[in-house]
């Protein structure tokens, strides 16, 4: 099979070069074509533990023209790297769209992300070339020719395109590439089924009555969490604790339907309250749902294993909060079960998405509040990164990146958030690597500050 897929990779590169490939458009069901390249790399994926994830929002079109083998072999050789060179986390395919469609044409970014050893900034430009791998050590280690990458953009030149990539070492990798397609939405017969279906499942939750304990230390989180709760359920009872020993005092006193458990909050984490709460139970047992800002597949398995019923990962997103309530509660329909992974609603505008929270947010009063809250919440943050790093003190800066993280990935700041992850991954606090970092996302703060301020005087 090796020697099979070398020989297949020297060809393709034989033939691109000698200007013989051409690609044929066909028409294809864009979810379709993300599950078919996830199943290819599915089961060496799951072999090493890792969580595979493929994330489409809900309102991309139905339909693509484009060479699907091409395009399939593409995301297949991305897909097949980040298994390789990740040995815990997760592996995810996103695709979203950057604009909305025009003239029957519409603009993609297709993503592949992973959580594994990253590639070091001078040796990134050198993974493109024919042959070419990070180092000898990763072709020792790895196997592999080299040979995928430059196959890769050669057909994405063929398209208009061209990969990109974002990473650093020990914090995993991204490649993406943006690619114009002409598209077809699902005709009326389809939207009217997908609509009524929607339409039922909303019900079912409109109408519920229950009492949900949100268990959530980050401010911007928890506000978010709520609106998202009293859109699908009107009706329904919150009640928020900020650290463990509140939760597990507050479920003794109420009794709630439901809990939301993030997993790192003071006083008791929320392996240790969970823990708590199914000693004190007595007859029925209520669902308690893992919340993390990580994707790491080992925390699925130790949230179950500490008692809880579910899990979630932030930054949450309606659909799958409304799954996961229709799967839980009382009352709950046949055959409701969860989405395999969130779908992340995307914009050109990297700095700050405002549409991501234009998702979770129904009335401006609360808009308004929540961008003041998030920009108090980022300038702390940031005054306590930079403290942490003069001391020299790892645990700080790691519980300052996954709170920011948490924070930023809720409300749409794509490079804030992807800033924030690598403080909360590091290993080690290596002075100038760090300080550099630092001048990179103060950087960056100056840009959504700005940002933030015209926001607020928007609402």
């Amino acid at each position: 099979n090796v020697l099979l897929s070398i020989i297949n990779d020297i060809l393709d590169l034989s033939k691109i070069e000698a200007g013989k490939l051409e690609l044929h458009a066909e028409k294809i069901n864009l979810y379709a074509l993300g599950r078919e390249a996830l199943d290819i790399i599915m089961f060496q994926g799951q072999q090493k533990g890792l969580d595979i994830k493929l994330a489409i929002p809900p309102h991309l079109p139905a339909y693509i023209h484009t060479d699907a083998l091409r395009l399939k072999q593409v995301l297949v050789n991305l897909l097949g790297n980040a298994v390789k060179f990740t040995d815990k986390g997760a592996v995810e395919l996103r695709i979203t769209s950057i604009a909305e469609s025009r003239n029957g044409d519409m603009t993609f970014k297709f993503e592949v992300r992973d959580t594994g050893i990253g590639i070091k900034p001078d040796k990134q430009e050198r993974i493109f070339e024919a042959f070419a791998q990070e180092d000898a050590s990763t072709t020792k280690k790895y196997g592999g020719t080299g040979i995928g990458l430059a196959i890769s953009n050669k057909i994405l030149a063929l398209m208009g395109s061209k990969l990109q990539l974002i990473s650093y070492p020990g914090s995993g990798s991204i490649f993406y590439f943006y690619v114009t397609l002409p598209v077809e939405f699902a005709d009326a017969g389809e939207t009217a089924e997908i609509g009524d279906a929607e339409g039922q499942k909303s019900a079912s939750l409109n109408d519920r009555k229950a009492t949900v304990l949100v268990v959530e230390d980050n401010t911007v989180n928890m506000l978010l969490t709520k609106t998202i709760i009293h859109k699908l359920m009107p009706a329904a009872v919150i009640i928020e604790a900020g650290n463990g020993l509140d939760a597990v005092r507050i479920f003794k006193e109420t009794q709630p339907d439901l809990i939301l458990m993030d997993i790192q909050i003071p006083e008791l984490n929320g392996y240790e309250a969970t823990y708590k709460i199914r000693e004190m139970e007595m007859n029925a047992r209520v669902p308690i749902i893992a919340l993390t800002a990580g994707n790491i597949s080992g925390e699925r398995e130790k949230s179950l294993s500490a008692g809880m019923d579910d899990f979630l990962s932030k930054p949450i997103v309606e659909e799958t909060l409304a799954a996961i309530l229709r799967k839980w509660l009382p009352g709950d329909m046949p055959g409701d079960t969860a989405p395999e992974s969130a779908t992340v609603t995307e914009d050109a505008d990297k700095h700050f998405d405002i549409n991501v929270l234009r998702t979770y947010l129904g009335d401006d009063a609360v808009g308004a509040e929540i961008l003041k809250l998030t920009a108090s919440e980022l300038e702390k943050s940031l005054d306590a990164l930079e403290q942490f790093i003069s001391a020299g003190d790892l645990k700080g800066v790691k519980s300052v990146g996954h709170k920011m993280y948490g924070t930023t990935a809720s409300v749409g700041m794509g490079e804030l958030s992807r800033l924030s992850r690598v403080f909360d991954t590091m290993t080690e606090i290596q002075p100038d690597a760090a300080r550099a970092l630092l001048e990179e996302t103060k950087a960056e703060m100056a840009i959504v500050r700005e940002l933030l301020r015209k926001a607020i005087e928007k609402e």
